[in-house]
């Protein structure tokens, strides 16, 4: 994953690591997670896909089936669409911007507060 789109505090894997880490430093083409002593290459950092848990981790509440709202100060609507048509389904927030990641999300959410 390029470092470019990670921030300070984004939640992501490292390849080797068997559990999520926050991120702490964004050197170039460098990345420390708290969770590892030793930095990793850009490239062996994945995204944590969106899921109910990772929602109510971030301070989303569940307002109906396959649709959650950001309880923090900003209100930020996200649903789940599970259309057939594969390039549909997928998460999407304010009815049509598709996101995939925990870090992306969390991006957004620190660029609306």
């Amino acid at each position: 994953m390029k470092s470019h789109l990670l921030s300070i505090g984004n939640f992501v894997k490292a390849i080797d690591a068997l559990k999520h880490g926050k991120v702490i430093i964004i050197e170039s083409g460098v990345i420390q997670l708290d969770n590892k002593e030793h930095t990793d290459d850009e490239r062996d950092i994945i995204g944590i896909p969106i899921n109910d848990y990772w929602l109510e981790k971030l301070g989303f509440k569940k307002i109906k089936s396959n649709y959650w709202r950001y309880s923090g100060k900003i209100k930020v609507p996200i649903r789940f669409c599970d259309k057939e048509k594969a390039k549909l389904k997928g998460w999407y927030l304010f009815e049509g911007y598709k996101i995939s990641y925990v870090h992306q999300l969390q991006n957004v959410i620190n660029a609306l507060s």
